[in-house]
């Protein structure tokens, strides 16, 4: 195979790789369970004064550190309490460390404050605390 002919299979194999890696789905930080049926974090909308301390809550949430995630949920909610995604994020979060009866008083916030919201109404784990 001459130099030339190699050259241009090795930057079809590549791209062809790269093009699979880009177009494979994978869950997003939004997703309401991940593939073990886990909850994940809610996204803040991006004109929320606590979007920022969301964001950084859901990335140790989908890491399992829980009470980081929880800290950052909480100034989140801080600079936002009517950010229905943040309480409902730090829900899943203190039901994740145990804090059972904390976490069904943010569930009912997050209910309260979005009723519409069906990523939060209809969760199977806010429905476990708040028994609707």
């Amino acid at each position: 195979m001459n130099r030339h002919l190699r050259m241009t299979y090795i930057i079809t194999i590549v791209t062809m790789i790269l093009h699979i890696g880009c177009t494979s789905e994978s869950p997003s930080p939004t997703d309401l369970t991940s593939p073990n049926g886990d909850p994940q974090g809610l996204s803040a909308p991006a004109s929320s004064p606590g979007q920022t301390e969301n964001a950084l809550g859901i990335t140790h949430f989908n890491q399992k550190h829980w009470d980081i995630a929880a800290g950052h949920f909480n100034k989140a909610i801080e600079a936002d309490p009517t950010l229905a995604e943040s309480h409902y994020n730090l829900a899943v979060s203190l039901d994740k460390m145990g804090n059972h009866g904390a976490a069904t008083i943010s569930f009912r916030k997050a209910a309260e404050l979005a009723p519409n919201n069906n990523e939060i109404t209809q969760s199977t784990i806010l429905k476990q605390h708040v028994g609707k």
